[in-house]
């Protein structure tokens, strides 16, 4: 029996993203040790007093397309403290960062948790996430939300918009072309609160695209982490690149073209900040050039390793399951599958599974919408296996 035409593609694609989001327990733990160091930030009457702080967070959580961690890689929470101070008092940025440091170290939890990085101050937590704390100050003559982040290296600010870039963001995934296949589909100081886990079912077909990319990144450089593009690059591409593709497949096939095609120009591709342009947000590659060719180069076997996806669902659910485990690992496919057969049972069961006359597992309301002739499968009653 065929995979199907797309139906049943978007339904395993969806599947695996729910297994491979952080869980609504993780995302609880994240919170409560946000509001927690949010709070010890924003009681800091001795540095900040008079100063309004605005604390925030930024990256893959605010936007909702997070990743479980595998092996000993961490999903990190990456929280703004934006501090209304007038940037340009402070010749030396780096004096805003050890303000923060100094203020976290006087906590006895978060002391030794403390690591200073080059533009934030890191939190390592004992559980399988690290806090990364950025300080910044907005930039007053903009209403846009750009601001200064310090620069330890340089000893300089750094432009960022982290807000804007979100805003930006949930823009582009919100704006997409639904397809008709949801009965398929099971239903289910100012300190800003973290956005609650969207449900996979619900996020919009760009988010899933961007937790199926930045997983494969990770299954591709399990070896060489320190050589994988970072997710904000790949994010940005792929919403720059995003077409209001309703299937999830057919996004990533799009994103992948459209970067294989800017790679093709033979100028290296820039990567910024839509929403500040002198944030280049794919600086590393200025500096270490053979990362740039690396992620080319993973780029053009995750687009020729999709499209052998797409090929092989022509012939079964056994073929496609072996290309998924290599791309996205063993675990999230075996569950995705265990818990696609269970629903389509459960369907059966009722007398609403069906199979259509393309050999398309099928929902018979669904079909109904289609006007595809469908014949209804009968209820299984046999218990076990033979």
């Amino acid at each position: 029996m065929k995979l199907g035409r797309g139906n049943q593609m978007e339904e395993l694609l969806q599947r695996i993203c729910s297994e491979i989001q952080i869980s609504t327990n993780q995302h609880e733990q994240a919170e409560t040790s946000y509001k927690a160091v949010a709070k010890w930030l924003s009681d800091d009457v001795e540095r900040f007093q008079d100063v309004e702080i605005d604390i925030y967070s930024q990256g893959s959580l605010r936007i909702g397309t997070t990743v479980q961690p595998i092996r000993k890689q961490e999903f990190d929470l990456d929280l703004v403290c934006e501090l209304h101070l007038d940037w340009e008092h402070y010749d030396n940025p780096v004096e805003v960062l050890d303000m923060i440091e100094d203020r976290l170290n006087e906590n006895e939890t978060y002391k030794p948790m403390v690591e200073r990085k080059n533009r934030c101050i890191r939190l390592n937590y004992k559980r399988n996430f690290h806090m990364d704390i950025l300080p910044a100050c907005p930039v007053v003559e903009d209403d846009k939300g750009c601001v200064k982040v310090p620069d330890r290296k340089k000893r300089e600010w750094k432009d960022s918009n982290p807000k804007g870039y979100a805003n930006w963001f949930e823009r582009i995934a919100e704006d997409y072309e639904p397809l008709i296949l949801t009965e398929l589909f099971e239903k289910s100081a100012k300190i800003e609160p973290l956005p609650d886990v969207e449900q996979v079912e619900l996020k919009p077909p760009l988010k899933r695209a961007i937790q199926l990319i930045k997983r494969h990144r990770d299954i591709y450089f399990k070896e060489s982490l320190e050589q994988a593009p970072i997710s904000i690059v790949l994010t940005t591409l792929a919403a720059s690149l995003y077409n209001r593709e309703g299937s999830v497949n057919e996004a990533i096939t799009a994103i992948l073209e459209g970067i294989s095609n800017l790679s093709a120009k033979g100028k290296k591709i820039v990567v910024r900040n839509p929403m500040n342009e002198l944030e280049i947000l794919s600086e590393r590659w200025d500096t270490e050039p053979k990362l740039y060719k690396i992620f080319v180069q993973f780029i053009k076997d995750f687009q020729r390793d999709w499209a052998h996806v797409n090929e092989l669902k022509e012939l079964g659910l056994p073929e496609v399951a072996a290309k998924l485990k290599e791309m996205f690992g063993d675990e999230p496919i075996n569950k995705s599958f265990v818990k696609q057969a269970s629903f389509n049972e459960a369907l059966r069961n009722k007398g609403i599974l069906g199979i259509t006359t393309a050999g398309v597992v099928s929902a018979a309301p669904l079909t109904a919408v289609a006007k595809e002739e469908i014949t209804r499968m009968p209820r299984n009653t046999f218990y076990g296996y033979k």
